[in-house]
């Protein structure tokens, strides 16, 4: 069952800056995000600066923040300001959503006692944490190409660890853990850090976890997200049914004592799409490291590291890599049309999807990608990789190009 379409990217303007992220073109997208209808749907307004009732229908009596119970089928509206952490925990009533999204001048339900004020900033939100299915968190703006660091409508900003987005009950009771969270959408969320991040530890400091239980978390979207100087973007599983698009991963940090990584994604998952991302500036054991993995689509990524290298860059078991444990394993995984770029450091380049202990990689491919002026050796393991294209790929001062071209698996 798909997430309710109230709404959808919205182009902002381009940062200034220079970095790999933004020379990619502005998606164009398919115009501005359709006004929610609120003839069809309750909508409720929520504004920490609203001094009226508190009963949250209209701006002057909006909520000052998310009621500790929401209404399943409806759509509550959080205006500017600042709002305190929030855990999602209301009973599923068959496949009613709950949608919180950010307001804008467009689109902010009633008329009533709204502010221009109200809609033209961000939302900085605290910790969020889903524990019931059914859920779409939606800051309405920012994210995705031409616009990867810019105007995103809510704001989790970590300064000393912990997790922006959790998914699941990981410190809950057993009962709690071992539930299923399915169906939950995430999208135009910047989640960051200190720079520089600080280093993973017993606490977290990660935007995304993911929390272990028995049974599998699925039907689960991230889109156009901005998650930075962290100790580690995205880890967890089990897990199925996931998609993670046009964000931004960048500028994590990794210690002898705790390996990082981009997407730490050591639980088994299956059917896994990974597209349109941007991933910079990662070190650790490897910008996507593994578990048990089984029919990942990796496409349209760009992997690479800021010009001269400013900050820490280079992986050790390839860009995407399976550690080496008897348990771990990457079956049926297509990574297609990507670009590797202006990486350095570490050891590999490449892919290395199979554990020397377990020895097992199954129909793995690597077709059309392209390696371009890298400075890290490039390796392949457990894939079969062919027409791609290498270009002014070095190891150390030896160029690799004509010994990569050759398909091996």
């Amino acid at each position: 069952i798909e997430a309710p379409d109230v709404s959808d990217a919205a182009a902002t303007p381009a940062d200034e800056a220079e970095d790999p992220a933004e020379d990619i073109p502005a998606d164009e997208g398919d115009g501005p995000p359709p006004v929610t209808d609120c003839s069809s749907m309750t909508c409720y307004c929520v504004s920490s600066g609203a001094a009226g009732r508190g009963d949250g229908t209209d701006w002057t009596n909006a909520f000052t923040a998310l009621p500790e119970e929401l209404e399943r089928g409806a759509v509550y509206f959080v205006a500017d300001g600042s709002y305190p952490d929030y855990t999602f925990d209301d009973p599923v009533a068959g496949d009613l959503w709950i949608t919180v999204m950010k307001a804008t001048g467009a689109d902010h339900g009633t008329d009533a006692g709204w502010e221009a004020g109200l809609g033209d900033g961000i939302s900085e939100i605290g910790p969020v944490a889903f524990h019931t299915s059914y859920h779409v968190l939606d800051g309405r703006s920012g994210g995705g190409r031409g616009s990867y660091r810019a105007g995103h409508g809510f704001v989790i900003s970590l300064p000393e660890g912990g997790y922006g987005i959790t998914i699941g009950s990981p410190w809950g009771s057993p009962e709690e853990r071992d539930q299923d969270r399915t169906d939950i959408t995430v999208r135009h969320v910047e989640v960051h850090g200190t720079s520089p991040p600080l280093p993973c530890n017993d606490v977290g400091g990660g935007g995304i976890l993911i929390a272990s239980a028995e049974t599998w978390h699925g039907n689960l979207v991230f889109s156009h997200l901005w998650l930075h100087d962290l100790a580690i973007q995205m880890q967890g599983g089990p897990m199925h049914e996931v998609v993670l698009e046009d964000s931004l991963l960048e500028r994590n940090a990794s210690t002898s004592e705790c390996h990082s990584e981009a997407w730490a994604a050591w639980g088994p998952s299956e059917n896994v799409t990974v597209r349109h991302n941007v991933f910079s500036d990662i070190v650790g054991t490897a910008v996507i490291a593994l578990g048990r993995g089984d029919g990942w689509d990796v496409y349209g990524n760009v992997f690479t590291c800021a010009p001269d290298h400013p900050y820490g860059c280079g992986v050790g078991n390839g860009i995407i890599g399976v550690t080496d444990h008897p348990e771990e394993q990457a079956n049926h995984w297509r990574v297609h049309h990507n670009v590797f770029a202006n990486l350095a450091g570490g050891y590999n380049g490449g892919l290395d999807m199979i554990s020397s202990e377990a020895g097992i990689a199954e129909d793995n491919t690597a077709y059309n990608n392209v390696w371009f002026g890298n400075q890290v050796g490039v390796g392949f393991g457990g894939v079969d990789h062919d027409y791609s294209l290498f270009i002014q790929n070095v190891d150390g001062t030896t160029p690799i190009d004509e010994s990569l071209a050759a398909t091996e698996t």
